[in-house]
């Protein structure tokens, strides 16, 4: 299921009384969730007009969404143990589309993003939660710096050294540092 990245219809996650799932991390590779479905669509035999419904989940604290660019319609994160999502500026995300936000653990305002994460937001605890990496990139995790065998692309992203390098500058076996 992680190696999903579309969803075509409506992705509904609700009223889950199971204590063992607390993270939506199976689903931080979509980018997509009901582009092209019209109103019409999302309302035929279903009780809301949410494409995205993430609600009543007991346990759920963590909405690992961070690929998400493309949403179809409103969406709805909520929940009595969710947290995170509320550091999102949602409408900044996604100006085009509701999305209502129901944080109600008082456990939550203790929760902070990574220190890695930069202004934007996350929606986890860890490295790899973050909306935007405040200095580097590597593999979906934001670094302070490039590390071991990967060089600075010139933006906030390390990309891996040529296969026989352990340490490089630049793409290529002609950049190796070590090899």
């Amino acid at each position: 299921m992680d190696e999903i990245m579309t969803i075509t219809g409506r992705l509904i996650i609700r009223d889950s009384p199971d204590p063992n799932f607390t993270s939506l991390d199976m689903l931080r590779r979509v980018k997509s969730v009901g582009a092209g479905l019209d109103s019409s669509r999302r309302r035929r035999g279903v009780d809301s007009n949410y494409v995205i419904e993430i609600d009543n989940n007991t346990a759920l604290e963590t909405a690992e969404l961070v690929s998400l660019n493309d949403v179809g319609g409103p969406m709805i994160l909520s929940g009595e143990s969710l947290c995170y999502v509320d550091t999102v500026d949602w409408e900044e995300r996604f100006s085009d589309i509701q999305v209502d936000i129901k944080v109600t653990s008082p456990d939550c305002a203790e929760k902070t993003c990574h220190e890695e994460c930069s202004g934007k937001g996350c929606l986890g605890p860890g490295s790899d939660s973050c909306v935007l990496c405040a200095n580097k990139e590597f593999e979906g995790r934001c670094l302070p710096t490039c590390l071991g065998a990967s060089y600075d692309d010139g933006t906030k992203l390390c990309k891996p050294c040529h296969e026989n390098c352990h340490t490089c500058t630049a793409g290529g076996n002609q950049n190796c540092l070590v090899s």
